[in-house]
């Protein structure tokens, strides 16, 4: 498994809508903080999370190893 990369010192604060949304755990993605498929061959797999409603959240945009 390769090491996670740091995407962002300090998290990122978005406004986002309902529906499924991919967090990127790898740090490669060029979607920042979201899953752009750049995972792929590291062992690391990006995280799903559901919003009910229009909700501001903070994403981390750094990552511990799993």
């Amino acid at each position: 498994m390769t090491d996670p990369l740091v995407a962002q010192k300090g998290p990122y604060v978005l406004e986002l809508d309902p529906g499924t949304h991919w967090w990127c755990a790898c740090g490669r993605s060029q979607r920042q903080p979201f899953c752009d498929g750049s995972h792929k061959g590291t062992g690391i797999e990006p995280r799903s999370f559901v919003l009910q409603d229009r909700t501001r959240v903070a994403l981390c945009g750094t990552h511990n190893k799993l």
